[in-house]
């Protein structure tokens, strides 16, 4: 299940009843070209991600040079940071632009986990 907007909304609940993915469009177009915020780099970076099957990609943080988060099924997780490597990653330390160490700090996987709440401690 994916779900875009709030975990307490209609379309959440609806998702999470009938195991669905909401399709809201990603915001990386909307952030590029509305609140110019984005760079060819980040939009590169979107484009070679959903070329590799991500089920979603976009720009995240704070933009102009920030980062991108792409959703992809945990058996493609290898293959698609192989191919981020191999056409975005692997020219930049060709250039001399990426050093492998940095890589590895640049590309990783990671599992979805719930978002901010808050928590209330009682002593």
């Amino acid at each position: 299940m994916i779900c875009w907007g709030d975990n307490h909304s209609d379309t959440c609940k609806y998702c999470r009843q009938n195991n669905t993915i909401n399709t809201k469009p990603p915001s990386s177009p909307h952030q590029r070209d509305l609140y110019e915020c984005s760079c060819k780099e980040l939009d590169t970076l979107v484009g070679i991600a959903k070329k590799a099957g991500a089920l979603g990609a976009r720009l995240t943080g704070a933009g102009w040079g920030g980062c991108t988060v792409s959703l992809v099924p945990e058996g493609n997780a290898v293959s698609f940071i192989d191919t981020l490597i191999q056409e975005y990653y692997q020219p930049l330390i060709a250039q001399g632009r990426l050093t492998e160490a940095q890589l590895k700090e640049a590309v990783f996987a990671t599992k979805p986990a719930c978002g901010g709440g808050v928590l209330a401690l009682q002593f």
